[in-house]
């Protein structure tokens, strides 16, 4: 499955549904918090049930998120593969001569 996802749009468009709710008097600009902001994120609501994520693993060798889960990942361990996604079986584990970390 692919679905167009931009980290820097998700946050625009939460930003956005944010001044319309300030707009109609539905929300105090005082009520503009880090909680409020990431109910309005694309995962939303879901991210509350279930925390952000504690681990991403990027496969391919590219050491950089690529505009991906901005928000979500700032306190996330990150894991850089250097096995392309399409070998990767998540068999491995960090301290395996191809993991490493940043």
């Amino acid at each position: 499955m692919a679905i167009g996802y931009s980290g820097h749009n998700d946050l625009v468009q939460a930003c956005q549904a944010l001044a319309r709710e300030v707009e109609q008097a539905k929300l105090a600009v005082e009520e503009i918090d880090q909680i409020n902001l990431a109910k309005r994120l694309m995962l939303g609501e879901r991210c509350e049930d279930v925390g952000a994520p504690e681990l991403l693993v990027r496969t391919s060798g590219k050491q950089r998120l690529s505009n991906f889960m901005l928000w979500h990942l700032a306190y996330s361990e990150l894991v850089f593969e250097k096995m392309p996604w399409s070998l990767y079986n998540g068999h491995k584990k960090p301290g395996d001569e191809l993991f490493w970390r940043e």
